[in-house]
């Protein structure tokens, strides 16, 4: 299960994921982030409460953050677990430490 949080702060380019990020949360995820992303601009994912990325979680981020780049923005990933966070640097996704 995932859940995905707007921090009233955030102006709607920034989302928290709390849950599983998988093959059948994937879908969800893109339908809400990918209209910030295709607006342009940056847009942050907080992975601080990101239990779990698969594969095909892992898929999706480097999917969106290819169509924030397309867009001229970027995807940034912050916060993110160890275990996430090597993952997406093994995708050449950077994480910062913070948003």
């Amino acid at each position: 299960m995932l859940r995905i949080e707007r921090p009233p702060d955030g102006q709607g380019r920034v989302f928290r994921l709390v849950g599983a990020l998988d093959g059948g949360t994937t879908r969800q995820f893109e339908r809400i982030v990918a209209g910030p992303i295709g607006d342009g601009g940056d847009v942050t994912l907080d992975l601080g409460d990101l239990t779990e990325c698969d594969v095909a979680g892992v898929e999706s981020l480097s999917v969106l953050a290819r169509r924030a780049r397309v867009a001229g923005g970027r995807l940034l990933f912050c916060s993110a677990r160890e275990e996430i966070r090597a993952v997406l640097e093994d995708r050449d996704l950077e994480v910062g430490t913070s948003q």
